[in-house]
């Protein structure tokens, strides 16, 4: 099994993306649809919404909920909060609104990123929230968080609180690091595609999403009306 050098052991999910957007900056990082998203795009866009989420009090362990279905800006999210320091809470729109409003109670997240499916489901959240789809345009420099490390939480997913009220579990950034970088039980690769089927607020989408992202491969994001035909 490969081990990362100590000098990386420390760095961010958002980190390694870094790196890849400026060693391949033209490879691409997310498809969906016709939409052919590079890393260089991705990472400077997430680049744009990162200041304004950091203007917004975003930081090292604030956490940012995400209520959005399967795109690039979604991805574009995910990335933002973390470059920010941030750790988003992802919700899925489908979710009965009991939920969600129990989940956004239970969590008090700074801010919600939500498109128009998720801002439709949380109408009556009284949370500040930010329309995911706006055009927030690029930024080249990566922000710099101080006091920012591995070990500061990345994300909170809940549980489906089938024996209860769903718990959130909180997950640092070095667990995604050892989820999907040099594991030891699954391979990526760089001419990967590997498909985002998944619910975002499902903790697999993890392995999907970040499995692709940090090791240099093409996301390749599947709509419902995919996921629900056979044939497609």
């Amino acid at each position: 099994n490969r081990t990362p050098d100590e000098p990386q052991a420390d760095l961010c999910p958002h980190h390694h993306l870094e790196r890849l957007a400026l060693r391949t900056p033209e490879a691409i990082a997310a498809v969906c649809g016709e939409e052919r998203l590079s890393y260089r795009a991705l990472n400077e866009r997430a680049n744009a919404l990162a200041q304004v989420l950091i203007a917004r009090g975003v930081g090292p362990d604030r956490l940012v909920a995400l209520c959005a279905e399967r795109s690039t800006p979604m991805l574009v999210g995910l990335l933002a909060i973390l470059k920010a320091g941030g750790a988003y809470v992802p919700l899925d729109p489908a979710y009965t609104g009991e939920r969600l409003e129990y989940i956004l109670h239970d969590a008090r997240p700074v801010l919600l990123l939500a498109d128009a499916a998720g801002r439709s489901a949380l109408s009556g959240a009284d949370v500040p929230t930010m329309a995911l789809e706006e055009g927030w345009g690029t930024e080249a420099a990566n922000p710099q968080v101080a006091g920012l490390t591995a070990a500061n939480l990345a994300y909170v997913i809940y549980t489906s609180g089938s024996t209860g009220k769903p718990k959130g579990v909180m997950v640092p950034h070095q667990g995604i690091n050892r989820l999907v970088i040099n594991n030891g039980y699954a391979e990526f690769s760089d001419s990967d595609r590997i498909a985002f089927a998944i619910n975002p607020a499902f903790d697999p989408a993890t392995l999907e999403v970040w499995g692709a992202l940090l090791n240099g491969a093409a996301l390749v994001v599947v709509p419902p009306a995919v996921l629900l035909d056979a044939d497609r």
